[in-house]
C-alpha cells in the first residue's frame, strides 16, 4: 500500500471515513506497530488515562479543566464525536483546528501505509486485517498531536475496555482513573461484571496510583486486587461534591457530583505525582468544565415554538445511564411534563433502559441512529410502547418537530423535551437547535 497524502481537511474526513467499515479489532499490535512508525509520540508526552462505562467524558472534562486552570498545557482525548471531529482531541479545552487535524491525519496515514508494507504479508494487506481501525488512527493522531504541541500532560480516555484498548500503550501514567462500572459491551468484554471490570483494570500500571469511583463490591474486589498485585495505591471517591461546588458551573446534574468528586480525586493524586494542581485551580475547573450532550441544557429559541421551552441533550446508552438522567430529571423538574426523543444502538440493553426511563414520559419519538449499529426506530418505539405511547419517526427533524408540536399543545412552560441514547445522532438534532439543521 502506498502512503496516503492527506491535502486539506475534507481529504482527511474522507479518509478517516473509509477506515469505519473496518469495525472494532482489540488488541494492541496494530497501534504499536502505528505509532513506531510515528516516531513513538506516545513516550513524549505523560498521561491519566481513564476507563470505565459510564462518566468518562464528564471526570475528563473536568480534569483536563482542573489542569489548564493550574496552568498545564493540557491535551484531552475522548472518542466518539459528537458535534465535530476535531473536539475528539482538545487542547487546553479547545478543540484542534481543521489544520492540524488534517495535518496529522496525513502523518497517520502515511504511517499506516509504511506499516502495512513493511509487516503485512501480501494476504492481510489483501483483506485489511493489518489496517489501524479508525479508533486507533484517532489515537495515534491524538498522541501525534499532542507530542507536537508540546503539551505538559494529557487526559486520554479509553474508548471500550482497557486492557486491550489502543489507548494502552503506555508503561507507566501519572494515574489511573476508574469510573463505574457496568455490564455493557458484552460481545468484547464478557458478560459478567467481574469479566468486564478485569478488562477496565488493565489500564492500572505497576506503581501508579489508582482513582476509583464507588464501584459494585464485584467490581471493585477485581480491581482491588490488580492494583495490590502491581503496587499500585487504590483510592476510592467515596463522598460526592456538595451542590454549591458545581453551582454556577456549566455541568449540572446529580450524577456529576461523583464525576467532579472523582475529577478532584484524580487531580490531587496528579499532584502528588509532579502536576501541583491547587484548590483554587480545583474549584475554577470545576466551574469552567464543558462536556456537550451530557445532561446538556438548551433553549429553544426559533420557529413558531419560540419561547421557553427547555431541551435537554444526554448521552444515556446503557441501563446505568438511563438511571442517572431520570435521577436528575426527578430533581430538575418535578412536576413538568416530560417529551422524549429516543435512540440507541442495537447492542445496547434498551429493554432495561426503556423499563427505567420510558414510564417517566409524557410521550416519546423514536429515531434510528446513523450506522450499521443503529436501532430501527420501530423496533424501540414497539419496546417503549410497554411503558408510554411511542412514536417511531422516520427522520431526526420529524422527531423534534413532533416533540416541539406535543411540548406547545401542552404548554412550552410546564414541558420539557429530553433526548437521549446514542450521542451519534444528536449532532443533528444540535443543529436544529441551533437553527441550521436541514436533516
Amino acid at each position: 500500500m502506498n502512503p496516503q497524502k492527506i491535502n486539506d481537511f475534507s481529504e482527511a474526513l474522507a479518509y478517516m471515513e473509509s477506515l469505519k467499515g473496518l469495525g472494532s479489532k482489540p488488541g494492541l499490535d496494530r497501534i504499536r506497530s502505528l505509532l513506531a512508525c510515528l516516531g513513538h509520540p506516545e513516550k513524549r508526552t505523560p498521561v491519566i488515562q481513564i476507563a470505565g462505562t459510564n462518566g468518562k467524558g464528564s471526570v475528563g472534562a473536568f480534569l483536563s479543566a482542573m489542569l489548564t486552570a493550574a496552568g498545564w498545557k493540557t491535551g484531552h482525548f475522548s472518542s466518539p464525536a459528537v458535534f465535530s471531529p476535531t473536539e475528539t482531541i482538545r487542547i487546553n479545552g479547545a478543540s484542534v483546528s481543521e489544520e492540524l487535524y488534517a495535518r496529522g491525519v496525513s502523518a497517520v496515514a502515511e504511517a499506516a501505509g509504511q506499516m502495512e508494507n513493511r509487516e503485512g504479508d501480501s494476504r492481510s494487506r489483501k483483506t485489511g486485517q493489518d489496517r489501524p481501525t479508525v479508533f486507533e488512527t484517532e489515537t495515534a493522531l491524538a498522541w501525534w498531536i499532542f507530542a507536537g504541541e508540546k503539551c505538559d500532560i494529557a487526559v486520554v480516555e479509553c474508548g471500550m475496555g482497557g486492557r486491550e484498548d489502543a489507548t494502552n500503550v503506555t508503561a507507566s501514567n501519572v494515574c489511573s482513573v476508574i469510573t463505574p462500572i457496568a455490564v455493557d459491551h458484552t460481545a468484547f468484554l464478557g458478560d459478567t461484571l467481574e469479566e468486564i471490570a478485569a478488562h477496565k483494570a488493565g489500564i492500572i500500571k505497576s506503581g501508579c496510583p489508582v482513582a476509583s469511583a464507588l464501584q459494585q463490591p464485584a467490581a471493585e474486589a477485581v480491581l482491588r486486587t490488580r492494583a495490590e498485585t502491581l503496587g499500585s495505591r487504590f483510592y476510592v471517591a467515596e463522598t460526592p461534591l456538595a451542590p454549591e461546588q458545581l453551582s454556577g458551573g456549566y455541568m449540572t446534574g446529580e450524577y456529576q457530583r461523583e464525576n467532579g468528586a472523582l475529577a478532584v480525586l484524580a487531580a490531587n493524586l496528579a499532584s502528588q505525582r509532579g502536576f501541583a494542581v491547587s484548590d483554587d485551580a480545583i474549584r475554577q475547573g470545576l466551574l469552567s468544565a464543558r462536556w456537550p450532550g451530557r445532561y446538556e441544557k438548551c433553549t429553544v429559541r426559533a420557529g413558531s415554538y419560540a419561547g421557553n421551552c427547555t431541551v435537554i441533550l444526554d448521552g444515556a446508552h446503557n441501563p446505568h445511564g438511563a438511571g442517572a438522567l431520570l435521577d436528575n430529571l426527578r430533581k430538575d423538574y418535578a412536576g413538568c411534563s416530560l417529551v422524549g426523543i429516543a435512540g440507541v444502538f442495537a447492542d445496547k440493553d434498551r429493554k432495561e433502559m426503556c423499563r427505567i426511563l420510558a414510564p417517566a414520559f409524557r410521550k416519546v419519538y423514536t429515531v434510528t441512529p446513523p450506522g450499521p449499529r443503529g436501532l430501527d426506530g420501530r423496533v424501540l418505539a414497539e419496546e417503549m410502547g410497554r411503558y408510554t405511547s411511542a412514536v417511531p419517526c422516520g427522520s431526526v427533524r420529524e422527531g423534534y418537530e413532533k416533540a416541539l408540536a406535543a411540548a406547545a399543545g401542552a404548554g412550552e412552560d410546564r414541558t420539557v423535551i429530553v433526548a437521549w441514547g446514542s450521542l451519534s445522532w444528536m449532532a443533528a438534532l444540535r443543529d436544529m437547535i441551533d437553527g441550521k439543521g436541514t436533516e
